[in-house]
């Protein structure tokens, strides 16, 4: 399939350098992008009326790029991320207490294969959260997926986690290992009838979960971006500078591409 090489889908929001992600989606395959550099797609209200502007402004409505309109809400107000910028990086701050936002129902049902890409930060060492999930919960629900940032308490900071209809278990896990950095650009792949849960961190693989996943494909679930199941619990302190979900497997090009976009949206140094 073609790779993000073709640069297919620039527009005026997106820098010189690497290509947009949009030939990710080239082939109508499911899932969503969201890109908070692009301030046409961020809103005050979860209608989309009335758009973000300035940096420190709540976002109740982040729209999807990848042509899927996989929008993300939160029509709690407490509960919504702000948008920051330096004026060179722009992000969504998640403060760790009560944000997060949530999509409608993404039919994955196709798919047992998953990428999901994300740039972001964790502002805390001791607070664990989750950075995008798939399912009210990965624990309880066949055919999901979580990035999570874990804290050093723990045996990592990062993780990536999927399975299909086998029993929960803690080798369907990928860990990073402690001491990764608090800014990075994540890689989770995905393989369901494979037994695969890779994980990347900056450009190089640092784990691989080779526990049964059991059979199936992903499921139709809502995605939870900063928090789970709608802001109801593991809460991310920390930011996201970008993140892209794609329902298919991804050639090691197409992975090392959108890899190189997030680190140019985030200052990440591959």
């Amino acid at each position: 399939m073609p790779g993000l090489g073709l640069g297919l889908g620039l527009n005026s929001h997106e820098p010189s350098g690497p290509s947009s992600p949009a030939g990710l989606f080239a082939l109508g395959e499911q899932g969503a992008w969201y890109d908070p550099s692009d301030l046409s797609t961020l809103w005050q209200d979860t209608a989309g009326t009335v758009p973000v502007t300035t940096a420190g402004q709540l976002v109740a409505r982040i729209d999807d790029k990848s042509g899927n309109d996989n929008h993300a809400t939160q029509a709690t107000e407490a509960s919504r991320p702000a948008y920051q910028t330096d004026g060179n990086i722009h992000w969504l701050d998640f403060d760790g207490t009560d944000d997060g936002m949530t999509t409608g129902a993404i039919d994955f049902s196709a798919n047992d294969e998953m990428g999901v890409f994300v740039a972001m930060e964790k502002n805390s060492d001791t607070v664990a959260g989750v950075v995008v999930e798939l399912s009210a919960a990965w624990t309880t629900n066949a055919g999901s997926f979580a990035v999570t940032v874990n804290s050093n308490s723990g045996a990592a900071d990062y993780a990536g986690v999927a399975r299909g209809n086998a029993t929960l278990s803690a080798n369907q896990i990928s860990i990073s290992g402690s001491d990764q950095p608090a800014l990075a650009v994540i890689s989770s792949l995905h393989d369901i009838s494979g037994d695969s849960s890779v994980l990347r961190i900056d450009g190089a693989q640092v784990n691989e979960a080779t526990g049964d996943k059991g059979a199936g494909n992903f499921g139709n679930y809502a995605m939870n971006i900063g928090a789970r199941n709608n802001a109801a619990s593991l809460y991310l302190d920390g930011n996201i500078y970008g993140l892209i979900v794609r329902g298919a497997a991804s050639t090691a090009v197409q992975t090392s591409n959108a890899e190189a976009y997030l680190a140019a949206k985030s200052g990440v140094a591959l």
